[in-house]
């Protein structure tokens, strides 16, 4: 974005030092100066197209929402990336879930501790099933960052491929009307 400013405040610079100097091309504006009001207008769409990347870019991120599969297809093999995504994850992170949230229910409905007969069950498989429960929970907590870090990197993934075809299409305007003004 800065980048984009600055070049838009030195092309302005450039046209109002050079408007004055160059000659007239039948109309009130020199051919040169209208280019660079061009190439202005162009830093300008390119500037804003930037801007709104950005805020859906981060906006995506933040709500942490999987990409569609198609987009995320299409973002790796225009970025010729090899597919890393186990598709499976998602059942394997749903059933950990219902374990713990059952797990979760029976330390609630569980004030004595027994097994399945009604025998009461010493300290020490109490803790240990205690123990089980928080390994369950923390291993959870790690697989929901990890699938959140995995989501956020497949958006950037995406994102630069946005990048790529908005910097070819402002490129390929820039040629064409270079090639336009000066042939």
């Amino acid at each position: 974005v800065t980048l984009g400013l600055t070049t838009m405040l030195s092309m302005i610079m450039l046209l109002m030092l050079v408007a004055n100097e160059m000659p007239r091309s039948g109309g009130n504006h020199p051919l040169i100066g209208n280019f660079i009001l061009f190439e202005i207008g162009l830093c300008t769409a390119a500037t804003v197209t930037t801007v709104i990347i950005m805020c859906i870019h981060q906006r995506m991120e933040l709500q942490a929402n999987e990409p569609p599969r198609h987009l995320l297809r299409f973002a790796y093999t225009a970025l010729c990336i090899k597919e890393t995504i186990d598709w499976s994850e998602n059942d394997t992170l749903i059933k950990l879930r219902q374990r713990a949230n059952n797990a979760e229910r029976l330390d609630r409905l569980d004030s004595i501790p027994s097994d399945s007969n009604g025998n009461i069950l010493s300290i020490s498989a109490l803790n240990q099933d205690r123990a089980l429960n928080e390994l369950l929970k923390m291993t959870l907590n790690i697989k929901r960052k990890a699938k959140y870090a995995s989501i956020k990197y497949d958006w950037v993934h995406i994102f630069r491929l946005i990048d790529y075809i908005c910097m070819f299409v402002y490129n390929l305007i820039n040629l064409v009307v270079s090639f336009v003004v000066f042939f």
